[in-house]
């Protein structure tokens, strides 16, 4: 659903004949740009490996460029920081998705990790997106990878399903992991073993089918000096879970042992729900339990020592006690060269933007015997930092630590991407240094498109970009075909500003102008001037911070004299919205004017669209509310003294007449206004306020305005209308509808044409279907000289990120 037409709550809810669309295939779509959230991936939960040159690979979950996850590489580069190259983007379907684990590498440099879901798409797991893959990424010339799938689960009914935990490679070859998911009527999960076979194909075996309400696997296994194999399980709350053992014995068969059940203990002392283990050099097993330590359960690190009779003995190194100190420790334990343990809890610490804190990295050092003092490295703070670091690990040989952390962000925008982070010790601190999984592309275009005289596209994007708060972009074709795609200006939010919903205009100085939504000294939007360098680099200025209005959605409009119009969604002296007026002054600063507050009643209220122009000098615009509720249109003239004076030319009662109008007006040759409301009508639409209507306002000799709708939009086919028209020289008249109440997807651009007896036919000229072609077109499209449309989908798209489109006759 658009971002525009989320932006705010919805409001409780007699024309000429008109002809009924009439579905045509006089129209052609190309996809101009696709926008991608994520193009570097997102959410990067899994644990990092390194190679022998200092580069980290992962995952990502989700992102890439389809949206299913990625495999990425950081490279660290000479002057500090790092470069990061996708290797990989899941695809989905029979290529697997959604890559939760780590990966391992092979001598030889490949890699191999596994996916949660896709693979054999008709498998017994019950999951409609196939049962997860394993995959191996081979180097190639120029860093160059190539992908295959080695097994796909769910094709017997003994396989596992859905891994999450990391491979383990062994010095033959064969891959070892598991699986929290069975197809078998019994099985809570698998421990499986891929053996590469001739012609280049693996062999699946599955070692063992869990059965015991002990638990599911919970991390991969690790083997020790004799063959046998060691994990977790644990009961996804259901029960306490386990460390296991795994003996192979002659035939293939291997054998379960129980080494150690938590919960033996009054109130889980011990621990419950552990989430992997590792080995010190005398055959111990360290690891970390979510839960259980102390009555709260905020978690343990534990320690398992074998007996001389066979048995293990578990001992409790240490258990966190929440706020500050941590909670919730994940993903394993990692070894220094002295002996100590690292690892990091998903929640706890500082971090005011997690209701639980935003987690920690910690260090255990044995102090005497077997007592161990704990030390936290590093709060997070749930900014740009990171949240929730749910991964293990991993240390290099100067003793810096590498993980991930799931999400990363600020208000209101948690879930920025991830972070990969470094923790470096010095002089007895520790100094965080981090990759941020950000946007670098933009998403949801919300506003259109404008172009220049060279045939440029010119945009903005609602989200996105560098700091994840979106984006100014630039199209130009190139003389090839297709089109270049350049990020102008990232907002970062702050005084900045953030969330440009609106298109944007140009001075005669080729200057960009445009609103963002949110941002600003205080918080409540800004106006914003950007101006060409050489080089092809932009600046961005702000004019105006809001704090009279609040929250601009809508695009500017300049005067002759240089000044700037537009309006505010809220704020003024009623809360209703404003229009304002901003002034250039000396040093080159702005000073805004509110030449209106709405006060919500009869004048309206709401305003979400720009303003037009007549030639005598009046601003024309609409509310989406006031009157009886439903919206107006309304004059604005200058009278004496700078001060201006409001007429309401249109009340619409939410009936037949159309309600709501969402977008501005826009005038014919003969001074008639035309535009749309999102509803109202004679249709009926799944929300059952009607399907929105294109209605025309006609001055009358008394100084009264006659509406009249000239087309009605039925149930059943594209909808609810919520950006402005155009014409085109002929006097046709083009259009969005947006589908936004209708219960169905996805949109559609039209065009409404005069006919000899007054009325007007309505053609769809292109249907959105969803997929790659877009969805949810809510910005008006604009014309070219050769009569091609250009517009914006704010959703759909490879990624469904929105698209870019171009509508050709």
């Amino acid at each position: 659903m658009s971002l525009l037409v989320k932006l705010l709550p919805r409001i409780a809810v007699v024309g000429a004949l008109v002809s009924m669309v009439t579905i045509s295939s006089w129209a052609t779509e190309k996809i101009l740009h696709n926008f991608v959230p994520f193009p570097e991936g997102a959410n990067s939960a899994s644990s990092l490996i390194s190679d022998s040159s200092g580069n980290l690979y992962g995952t990502t979950q989700y992102g890439g460029y389809y949206s299913f996850g990625t495999v990425f590489k950081l490279t660290p580069r000479s002057g500090g920081g790092w470069t990061e190259t996708v290797l990989y983007d899941f695809r989905g379907g029979a290529l697997g998705s959604y890559p939760m684990a780590g990966l391992v590498m092979a001598a030889a440099g490949n890699l191999y990790g596994t996916t949660l879901e896709g693979g054999y798409l008709s498998g017994n797991c019950q999951q409609d997106d196939g049962c997860g893959t394993v995959f191996e990424l081979t180097p190639g010339a120029d860093d160059k990878w190539s992908y295959k799938v080695l097994h796909a689960f769910g094709v017997h009914s003994s396989d596992g399903s859905s891994p999450q935990a990391q491979l383990t490679l062994d010095a033959a070859g064969d891959l070892f992991g598991t699986t929290p998911g069975g197809t078998g009527a019994d099985s809570l999960g698998t421990v499986f073993e891929l053996t590469p076979g001739a012609g280049g194909r693996w062999i699946e075996n599955v070692l063992y089918s869990f059965s015991s309400s002990l638990g599911r696997p919970s991390s991969g296994v690790i083997f020790d000096s004799t063959g046998n194999l060691y994990g977790t399980a644990n009961g996804n709350g259901a029960g306490p879970g386990m460390v296991f053992e795994l003996s192979p014995n002659s035939g293939g068969v291997w054998t379960e042992n129980v080494l150690y059940a938590f919960c033996s203990k009054p109130h889980c002392a011990d621990g419950s729900q552990p989430s992997g283990v590792i080995f010190d050099q005398a055959g111990n097993l360290y690891g970390l339990t979510l839960t259980g330590g102390t009555k709260e359960g905020y978690g343990v690190a534990f320690e398992l020592s074998p007996s001389a009779g066979g048995g293990w003995t578990e001992s409790v190194l240490y258990r966190f006690q929440g706020g500050k100190d941590g909670l919730g420790p994940h993903g394993g334990l990692v070894f220094d060269s002295a002996g100590d343990l690292y690892g990091n809890t998903a929640a706890g610490g500082k971090g005011s933007l997690c209701e639980y804190g935003c987690g920690t990295v910690f260090k255990l050092t044995r102090s005497s015997g077997t007592r161990w003092s704990e030390r936290v490295l590093h709060r997070f703070l749930g900014g740009s930092d990171g949240l929730a670091p749910s991964a293990g690990l991993i240390i290099d040989g100067n003793g810096n630590l590498y993980g991930t952390t799931e999400s990363s962000g600020a208000p209101p925008d948690f879930n920025g991407g991830g972070t990969v982070f470094e923790l470096s010790p010095s002089s007895g601190r520790w100094t965080e240094t981090l990759h941020n999984f950000w946007s670098s592309d933009g998403g949801g275009p919300a506003g259109g498109v404008i172009l220049d005289g060279s045939g440029n596209l010119y945009g903005t994007t609602a989200g996105g970009g560098t700091y994840g708060f979106g984006t100014v972009f630039k199209l130009a074709p190139l003389s090839g075909g297709g089109w270049q795609r350049n990020v102008l200006y990232s907002f970062k939010s702050g005084t900045d500003g953030a969330t440009p919903f609106a298109g944007l205009i140009f001075d005669s100085a080729g200057n960009l102008y445009g609103t963002t939504t949110y941002g600003g000294a205080d918080s409540f939007g800004t106006a914003f001037e950007l101006t060409p360098l050489s080089g092809g680099q932009w600046t961005e200025k702000v004019l105006y911070t809001f704090a009279n209005g609040a929250d601009p959605v809508a695009g500017l409009v300049f005067d002759a004299t240089g000044n700037i119009y537009g309006t505010t969604v809220g704020g003024g002296s009623g809360g209703n919205g404003t229009v304002f007026k901003l002034t250039p002054s000396s040093g080159g600063n702005w000073v805004e004017t509110v030449i209106y507050n709405f006060t919500g009643g009869s004048d309206g209220g709401g305003p979400r669209a720009g303003l037009t122009w007549d030639a005598k000098g009046n601003l024309y615009g609409t509310t989406f509310y006031g009157a009886a509720g439903f919206g107006v249109v309304f004059e604005l003239s200058p009278i004496s003294g700078g001060t201006w004076t409001e007429s309401v030319l249109c009340s619409f009662t939410g009936g037949a007449d159309g309600s709501q109008p969402a977008a501005g007006v826009i005038f014919d040759q003969l001074g008639n206004l035309y535009g749309t409301t999102e509803e109202g009508g004679k249709g009926t639409c799944a929300d059952g306020r009607g399907c929105g209507v294109v209605f025309k306002l006609s001055p009358k000799s008394n100084g009264q305005w006659r509406e009249s709708v000239i087309y009605d939009f039925p149930n059943g086919l594209n909808s609810n209308p919520v950006a402005a028209l155009v014409f085109d020289s002929t006097g046709n008249l083009y259009g969005t509808a947006s589908d936004s109440d209708s219960g169905i997807c996805c949109g559609n651009v039209f065009e409404l044409s005069p006919t000899a007896d007054g009325g007007w036919k309505g053609t769809e000229l292109y249907s959105f279907t969803g997929g790659k072609d877009g969805a949810y077109p809510v910005a008006a499209v604009v014309l070219d000289a050769a009569g091609n449309l250009y517009g914006t989908a704010d959703e759909g798209g490879s990624a469904n990120a929105g698209v870019v489109y171009e509508i050709t006759p």
